[in-house]
């Protein structure tokens, strides 16, 4: 599978041939699962080319991954990815990050503009992801989500509306200090394992079965809990 550094090198990009196989875009690559999504979009044969929202223009040596701006974005895919930052302001994270800095990040204040962009070039299918990482605050992003999505992406016409996000039960349960959110997370663990629960999937998994479900997901609004993502991968 080749490396995200491997194919944003040096050489311009050349138009793909036309192929049967659907084109897709992923913004939000500068979080760590945005960039899992995106490397392991590029080790698959299922999308005939591969679009990644960055900064400033990049060239790139692999023939399927064109990298531009949201201005230079003007044709037709045909999936979208979307992964909010899970880059939380608040606090430095505990686990130091070796990320591609090169590509936009995705904030919940970009999704409306972004969503429009899509419907307007004809995107099919639309996929947001909130953050999964356990050291992030889903619930303080939950009012703010809820507000996204009910004035903005339900208006949107894609054929295939898909939300992959934490289970609402469970979103509050990891606000505070460091250490409490630890103590959440073990306790959370504990407690799905105790009750046969799947227990949390490895970042390179939850990023195979996004890429699966945004493939399966039907026509209409869907919302896939991130605790059922293993599903995908059966």
């Amino acid at each position: 599978m080749p490396s995200v550094a491997d194919v944003l090198a040096g050489a311009q990009f050349q138009p793909p041939a036309q192929s049967k196989r659907p084109t897709v875009l992923v913004a939000g690559a500068s979080s760590r699962l945005g960039e899992r999504i995106l490397e392991r979009l590029l080790g698959s044969g299922e999308y005939s080319s591969i679009h990644v929202l960055t900064a400033d223009a990049m060239r790139s040596t692999e023939s399927r991954l064109i990298a531009l701006t949201l201005s230079e974005w003007t044709s037709r895919v045909d999936h979208v990815i979307a992964v909010i930052d899970d880059r939380d302001p608040g606090f430095a994270h505990p686990i130091p990050r070796k990320r591609t800095e090169i590509f936009s990040s995705l904030a919940i204040d970009d999704v409306p503009t972004l969503a429009r962009h899509a419907e307007a070039l004809g995107v099919a299918r639309f996929m947001l992801v909130t953050p999964v990482d356990p050291w992030s605050r889903p619930a303080a992003m939950y009012a703010q989500l809820s507000n996204v999505m009910e004035a903005e992406l339900n208006q949107r016409r894609f054929e295939s509306l898909l939300l992959v996000r934490p289970a609402q039960h469970g979103s509050g349960q990891r606000k505070g200090q460091l250490a409490q959110r630890f103590l959440a997370l073990l306790i959370d663990t504990m407690k799905n394992l105790m009750a046969g629960k799947h227990p949390p999937m490895s970042l390179d998994n939850t990023a195979k079965a996004i890429v699966k479900a945004i493939f399966q997901s039907p026509a209409g609004l869907s919302i896939v809990e991130t605790e059922r993502l293993h599903e995908f991968l059966a």
